[in-house]
């Protein structure tokens, strides 16, 4: 199956035993193969607020359909596993010395 990034970000991410961890906010390519490196999830609930990423390995998604991608238990049942996406940091402006 083909999908879109523009189908696959947005979609609801869930584990395998159907607990919601978030959205699909990005993708992380590997430029030499050309594939999917990991997913950025957007987690919501009490970690929404402090505005985390999840970054999930594509070893570690089970499954992706039309209405939701499927990643393993472990994921979210071992917190050692999960990577958090660095904060994108906003440019900054450096004052010249007069």
């Amino acid at each position: 199956m083909l999908i879109e990034s523009d189908t696959l970000i947005g979609l609801p991410a869930i584990t395998q035993k159907g607990v919601s961890v978030g959205k699909i906010s990005g993708l992380i390519v590997e430029t030499d193969g050309q594939t999917v490196h990991q997913y950025t999830i957007k987690s919501h609930g009490i970690a929404h607020l402090f505005d985390k990423e999840i970054l999930v390995n594509r070893t570690q998604v089970v499954a992706i359909t039309k209405d939701h991608v499927t990643i393993r238990d472990a994921v979210v049942e071992e917190p050692s596993t999960i990577e958090h996406a660095p904060k994108k940091r906003k440019a900054s402006t450096i004052e010249q010395p007069t």
